[in-house]
């Protein structure tokens, strides 16, 4: 699952840019940030803000970036090109203190002088400062009535960024590489008898989005949902149907896979709203376990439906 997060983070590499006299780029794991030069130094400690953060603005006042950064409020981290160099997040200043001090960051109060607060490497300091996760509207078509399903019968899905975890694969490791249609991410699953209730579909399936699902949330099973397209188009695939065939479970079993086609994304691919499947957990929210690639073609075979293409 992939974390939303601002951490104390040791810089590798400074490296300079052609032609630049007042940047450079600082690099931290795989991901590369374009600051200005002298900022920082090979080994030092930042705090690597992310794609995606929404920085406050005394932050950005701090950091001298006020009215530069992405949306409609110019306060969103979005990687940009600055000198043909790609810079992906930003880099706060971690002070290094003294050997009685520890290492420490400022952070940014009203009256200008600032919080000293005391920081280790791998710690993190989303909240401490009052940086937050960017999530774009939900379209029409992708809204609905939802209600609380509870965690422990969805699942919470994302993929972290492998820049993240650059030795994560091994030399020698046999991997799958699947496709990443260009759709939205749809879960559905079927729950033990004991947990069925009215709201779910035929009372004993859950449907829900990445974002829905993270917080335990899914479609109601009501007219005023029939053109969302998570449930129409399974509903109109017969998924539901076939998602009976495992009715008999002591746990709940989720399959998860991408809407596409026609009216879901700028890219249609020719077809009507279709669904493929890429992966299939068993479990309740916290013990769950990720179904082996050849167990999801089974699945997906038994529930009459295809999996995403293998690259």
């Amino acid at each position: 699952m992939s974390t939303f997060e601002a951490v104390v983070t040791r810089i590798s590499t400074i490296e300079p840019i052609p032609n630049a006299d007042a940047i450079e780029v600082a690099v931290v794991g795989e991901y590369r940030s374009v600051v200005r030069r002298g900022t920082f130094t090979p080994g030092s400690l930042a705090v690597y803000i992310p794609e995606a953060a929404v920085v406050p603005d005394l932050l950005l006042k701090a950091m001298g970036l006020e009215g530069m950064l992405a949306g409609s409020k110019k306060n969103r981290v979005k990687a940009i090109k600055l000198r043909g160099c790609l810079s992906q997040g930003l880099l706060y200043p971690v002070d290094h203190g003294t050997n009685s001090t520890g290492p420490f960051i400022t952070i940014p109060t009203e009256d200008g002088v600032g919080t000293l607060f005391p920081v280790v490497e791998g710690q993190d300091v989303t909240a401490d400062l009052e940086i937050t996760k960017w999530e774009p509207p939900v379209p029409t078509h992708m809204s609905g009535e939802v209600y609380a399903a509870g965690q422990l019968l969805t699942v919470a899905f994302d993929v972290e960024n492998y820049k993240k975890y650059p030795d994560i694969l091994q030399a020698g490791e046999i991997v799958i590489i699947t496709e990443k249609l260009h759709g939205t991410f749809c879960g559905l699953g079927i729950v033990p008898e004991a947990h069925s209730r009215p709201e779910h579909i035929m009372n004993r399936m859950v449907v829900f989005s990445k974002g829905l699902g993270a917080d335990g949330l899914c479609f109601k099973d009501v007219d005023a949902n029939a053109n969302n397209i998570y449930v129409k188009t399974l509903r109109t695939l017969g998924i539901f149907d076939q998602l009976l065939k495992f009715e008999n479970v002591d746990y709940p079993v989720f399959i998860l896979g991408e809407v596409f086609g026609r009216g879901i994304q700028d890219l249609e691919y020719g077809l009507p709203p279709a669904f493929r499947v890429f992966a299939c957990v068993r479990g309740f929210r916290g013990q769950q376990t990720y179904a082996s690639w050849a167990d999801v073609e089974q699945i997906a075979e038994t529930l009459g439906v295809t999996t995403v293409p293998v690259l």
